[in-house]
């Protein structure tokens, strides 16, 4: 054998165990997860209360985690809604236990809230591990037709009541910086406990609207989508609507 093949050989046989080891490493951390997690159970913490698409969204993934999860373990939901989304965060933050047991599902603009330095937040956004989401979550103004506009130039003719949960919330943060900036007429009603406390809202006829996912309406109240009941005035998002391409 000459030189220059015994020389490839050796690398391949190199590469060869490399990988196996990689193999193994891998598995046994694979392993060493599973255990961890045997027998335990994993807290879902939702930044709103009960109701609102928040929840719906944690009781689509988790079965799913649940079932590709090492060591699968239990599932618990804890609805911590308040402040715009920042108790939640704050408790993720400060006191939750960093080890995996903890599971958070926050607000798309709690990062904004920090960077806003919002009064009562507790939290760096950035030290949080962000570990994805399950859709193209797209945010918007939606009000219902009994309101009588359809448009945002409508909305800065007449007055809207929206609902909010809180002054850290998008709910709030954006048609408030929409009446400063672009001369809406949003009246921003605060207080209610997330956004199932504003559906209700709504439902009552307390308010007309709000800002937030704008998906959650067709799992929500899919018969105001069907009965042709809301409207979109806007979509807050890096690009359109599929579903409401005009607004």
């Amino acid at each position: 054998m000459t030189e220059a093949k015994t020389t490839r050989l050796g690398a391949v046989l190199g590469l060869a165990g490399a990988l196996a080891l990689s193999a193994t490493i891998h598995a046994a951390k694979a392993d060493a997860v599973a255990d961890f997690y045997h027998g335990k159970t994993v807290t879902i913490v939702i930044a709103a209360g009960p109701g609102g698409g928040h929840s719906a969204y944690s009781l689509l993934i988790g079965p799913y985690l649940q079932k590709h999860m090492p060591g699968h373990p239990n599932f618990v939901i804890q609805h911590m809604g308040g402040a715009g989304g920042t108790k939640a965060a704050n408790y993720l933050y400060n006191t939750a236990p960093r080890d995996g047991t903890y599971i958070g599902i926050l607000l798309s603009d709690t990062p904004l809230t920090a960077r806003l330095r919002t009064t009562g937040v507790k939290y760096k956004p950035g030290e949080f591990s962000f570990i994805g989401s399950a859709g193209n979550v797209r945010n918007g103004l939606v009000v219902r037709k009994r309101a009588g506009v359809s448009s945002i130039a409508d909305a800065k003719k007449k007055s809207v009541i929206v609902g909010s949960s809180g002054k850290g919330s998008q709910t709030f943060i954006v048609p408030t910086l929409m009446n400063a900036f672009i001369g809406t007429k949003f009246r921003v009603v605060t207080g209610y406990r997330g956004m199932g406390g504003i559906y209700l809202a709504i439902d009552r006829g307390e308010a007309d609207g709000f800002h937030a996912t704008i998906s959650s309406v067709k799992v929500l109240r899919s018969d105001w989508v069907k009965n042709d009941q809301v409207r979109v005035l806007a979509v807050t998002a890096l690009d359109k609507s599929p579903d409401y391409p005009n607004a």
